[in-house]
């Protein structure tokens, strides 16, 4: 049997708690920038091989023994990176009038896709309803329309050859013969002579 000490338990979640930093002041932020300016070439290299994130990493370590020094605060060069990082965003923005990551992006691109996907279901719900009138249909942005016409089997599925919904295209026809398509029947005497019939 194993007693449990409530110190024990008390200690182990404290050390699960991760201790929040003290905010950076303008002058150590000052001194960061300093500091890693003189280190700008390893810095904002763009390599990405094993090379270069050890000298990275490296470098790093230094700019923190070099901050410390300086500013007299202990800081992680993990969290000196992650400060860097999130000045240099900020310098983006400023410039830019907004910075979007990549996440953002690609959370915008997924919910372009589904309004369209949300419109043209309202549509085809609009155009087949019963009663009369005119359906009130959703108008596609011309973004939309764009990427609609890139998205079509996501958006429609892929059609089945042996479903009910499955259209015929183009199709021969005798004189004679009775055509079935989606729920229709058209006599021969209802045909043109073209000999060709195209469905909706």
């Amino acid at each position: 049997m194993c007693a449990l000490n409530i110190n024990e338990a008390t200690t182990s979640v404290e050390k699960k708690k991760r201790k929040r930093s003290k905010n950076f002041t303008e002058m150590e932020t000052g001194f960061l920038i300093d500091v890693v300016i003189r280190r700008i070439e390893i810095v904002e290299n763009k390599k990405t091989d094993a090379v270069t994130w050890k000298e990275k990493e490296v470098v790093w370590n230094k700019i923190a023994e070099e901050l410390q020094a300086i500013a007299g605060t202990y800081r992680t060069s993990a969290i000196l990176r992650s400060k860097y990082e999130s000045i240099k965003q900020n310098i983006k923005s400023k410039l830019t009038g907004t910075y979007r990551t990549s996440a953002i992006l690609r959370s915008k691109y997924e919910s372009i896709k589904q309004n369209i996907k949300s419109k043209l279901t309202k549509n085809k719900t609009e155009i087949l309803k019963t009663g009369g009138g005119s359906a009130e249909l959703s108008v596609l942005t011309s973004y939309e329309r764009k990427l609609m016409g890139y998205i079509q089997i996501s958006l429609h599925g892929i059609p089945c050859n042996f479903d009910s919904d499955y259209k015929i295209s183009a199709v021969n026809i005798n004189k004679d013969t009775e055509i079935i398509t989606t729920g229709i029947v058209n006599i021969a005497n209802d045909i043109p002579d073209t000999g060709l019939l195209i469905a909706p």
